[in-house]
């Protein structure tokens, strides 16, 4: 159900697309964080509520009545799932240009939207740009500061290196241009992270452009689709990375080096996960890899079954293992 108030902007230039479930505590502070944008155009927000079962379909529906013609809601009459929300939003977008964020982040830079718009409208070979992002820390209160410019490696501008590192460019920031939007590459699965294969696809087709500056804070949340503390759940989200990457290497030819090394890359991180769960089926994927490409898996075995059983008492000792495992195989 589409609810939009008849004084509604006619033609924005920007399209906000915020997605949320449940996130009752933040989405008021995520909405107000867009609306004090200050620009020289017109923009919509259109909020995909995924059928929340708390307060926040009351929220974003007194949010709309007090600002009607700015603010669309797309109220869910069933759980569709992040990705299935995600596009049915993105479909009702009448902006040139479209941002993001989830219910549970927000702005704090308020000349985020002018400058972004600004360097698109000047250089049409950029499809996409993000920024810098500050990570606050719901557990602890901690704030981490600029985390691209204090750690250069936790983002990637090529295709080969955004698909091995698993790569995160923070959505959140995110400007791209309504023609080179997600529903040009016909996504219809729920994947894992939703964010990760629509990039790939991007660099694949277009220039990305990083700006550097903060404009938006990403709450690190635990139990967050990305944030699992549960071993299970970690588990499965990992696995749903990889599912995606193996897709992407078919999909766009990767040579046969570049394939290995992104998957031994993984079976390495998955298998201690693997073998604490008893996950038989992938553990047999993983002894057939190693012995397709002549590999030691009862070595990886053995090392695995060390990070299993010193997982809980010690992280430095476990990552320490991690790197001697990427490096022996």
């Amino acid at each position: 159900m589409i609810q939009e108030a008849a004084e509604i902007v006619a033609n924005p230039l920007l399209s906000v697309i915020i997605i949320t479930y449940n996130q009752e505590k933040y989405i008021r502070q995520t909405v107000e964080s867009i609306l004090a944008q200050s620009c020289d155009f017109d923009f919509e927000i259109i909020i995909g509520d995924d059928c929340s079962t708390d307060r926040t379909r009351t929220i974003i529906r007194k949010l709309q009545k007090k600002h009607s013609k700015t603010v669309r809601l797309l109220l869910q009459e069933k759980n569709q799932g992040i990705t299935k929300n995600y596009l049915s939003a993105l479909a009702l977008c009448r902006g040139k240009y479209i941002a993001q964020i989830a219910g549970d982040d927000y702005w704090n830079n308020p000349l985020k939207v002018q400058k972004q718009v600004d360097i698109l409208k000047s250089n049409p070979e950029i499809g996409l740009i993000y920024t810098d992002v500050d990570f606050y820390h719901e557990e602890t209160r901690k704030t981490e500061h600029a985390v691209f410019k204090n750690n250069p490696n936790r983002h990637s501008l090529s295709f080969e290196d955004h698909l091995l590192k698993k790569g995160f460019i923070a959505p959140m920031t995110w400007m791209y241009r309504s023609e080179l939007s997600p529903l040009k590459f016909s996504y219809t699965e729920d994947y894992a992270d939703e964010s990760f294969p629509y990039i790939l696809d991007l660099l694949q087709h277009s220039k990305v452009f990083y700006l550097d500056e903060v404009t938006a804070v990403r709450r690190v949340i635990p139990e967050s689709a990305s944030h699992q503390t549960d071993i299970q759940k970690n588990y499965k989200y990992l696995k749903g990375v990889f599912k995606i990457q193996k897709e992407y290497l078919r999909k766009y030819n990767a040579s046969p080096e570049f394939e290995k090394e992104v998957l031994s890359g993984n079976y390495i991180e998955l298998l201690p996960f693997a073998l604490q769960l008893k996950d038989e089926k992938f553990i047999a994927e993983t002894k057939s890899f190693f012995k397709e490409n002549s590999l030691s898996y009862s070595a990886l075995e053995r090392l695995s079954n060390t990070v299993v059983a010193l997982e809980k008492r010690s992280s430095n000792k476990v990552n320490l293992l991690y790197l001697k495992l990427r490096k022996k195989f």
